[in-house]
């Protein structure tokens, strides 16, 4: 297998952080060691300045051959969505360490395109708003299929992972916390499956402070 201290990182010739790595490491030989970071495409992570442009370069390089977009140790802000089409995963460097925020309420922070499929989400740290009577999802996925959400932290929102009409999702080793809502039944969920998925998955995921139902 593929060392990920010798993977081409984008543009660069950083040597991408290997931390958790290993369980990803055979996709990664899938796609033919296409990793972009996201700084290279001028992302900043610092917190404030709107990182959501060169996030969506890098996906958008991506796209050509399938490939993963790495976000370094960080907080990124983003003033809208985040979309992922077909054959491309987001990673991180820990669910602790990659943070994604938006600047405003959103409804996705992180969605797919329609139908897509092959997508993955990893090793992320997904932090919303916190605004009740509203609809806010850390990840969103619309008629999709083999979507993968693993070892990723959901905090400060309505839903933390939303199915709809996917088939073959899994979430697996995440952490929801802090998922808010009101009286409403239509917020308050860690992992909501609606509209007919099928071959869900879930397994290893922590909840804490769930305002309605964890799954």
């Amino acid at each position: 297998m593929a060392n990920p201290n010798d993977l081409a990182q984008g543009t660069s010739s950083t040597a991408v952080n290997p931390t958790n790595y290993n369980i990803i490491i055979d996709r990664i030989n899938e796609l033919g060691n296409r990793v972009y970071d996201v700084t290279d495409y001028g992302a900043t992570g610092d917190g404030a300045t709107n990182d959501i442009t060169a996030i969506t370069a890098a996906i958008t390089a991506a796209t050509v051959a399938g490939g993963i977009v790495y976000f370094p140790v960080g907080v990124y802000k983003v003033a809208s969505v985040i979309t992922v089409p077909s054959n491309v995963m987001l990673v991180g460097a820990g669910m602790h360490v990659s943070k994604i925020i938006p600047s405003a309420t959103m409804t996705n922070i992180i969605t797919i395109t329609a139908s897509a499929n092959n997508v993955g989400i990893y090793d992320l740290w997904v932090y919303g708003t916190g605004t009740m009577s509203t609809t806010e999802r850390g990840f969103y996925s619309d008629t999709g299929t083999d979507i993968k959400v693993e070892r990723c932290r959901f905090e400060n929102m309505t839903f933390g992972v939303h199915f709809a009409t996917v088939t073959r999702g899994s979430v697996k080793g995440c952490v929801f916390y802090a998922i808010v809502g009101t009286a409403s039944t239509s917020e308050g969920y860690g992992v909501l499956a609606s509209l007919g998925c099928s071959q869900i998955i879930t397994s290893g995921n922590q909840f804490k402070t769930i305002a309605r139902h964890a799954v």
